[in-house]
């Protein structure tokens, strides 16, 4: 991996010129979380006959996704198997999720749940449940609900 780095004036005339070509105050979000899965959230649920099953939740980036952060205005999707279906992603303590639909709502084997972060989100950590089930190559579904966190950070104005 090679990496460009500037020293000195040429850095400071070249930072000070991306800062006035801003125009306007930026939002940032502060991290309430020491890492946070990147891309789709992969729900990796295998059952296997006999009722041997494993369950993960991993980002596109490996990263483990029991507790993932989103910023308001952004995406978050959950990926399965071909053999696995999303009932449903909700709330565990009844206050409403800050998602809006943004596509698919699983409901079929092999498809996503997708959906966008409120952009008026509050920032706060959203416990929910989905509610997932995994079809063996021979025998009786296996439903399992899943208990993940979701983490929307405080902006802070730069």
């Amino acid at each position: 991996m090679s990496r460009a780095v500037m020293y000195g004036a040429p850095f400071a005339a070249v930072a000070a010129a991306l800062l006035m070509s801003c125009g306007r105050e930026k939002e940032a979000s502060r991290s309430r979380l020491p890492y946070s899965a990147a891309g789709p959230i992969n729900i990796n649920f295998t059952c296997g006959v006999g009722g041997a099953s494993t369950v993960g939740l991993v980002g596109a980036d490996g990263t483990p996704a029991w507790a993932v952060e989103r910023n308001p205005d952004s995406s978050i999707v959950w990926l399965v198997a071909a053999n696995v279906t999303i009932n449903s992603i909700r709330s565990k303590d009844g206050n409403p999720l800050p998602l809006d639909p943004d596509g698919d709502q699983g409901g079929r084997p092999g498809t996503a749940y997708r959906s966008k972060v409120r952009r008026d989100a509050q920032a706060a950590e959203y416990r929910y449940a989905i509610d997932v089930t995994c079809q063996p190559s021979s025998g009786q579904p296996v439903r399992l609900v899943i208990d993940p966190s979701l983490f929307v950070p405080d902006m802070i104005v730069r």
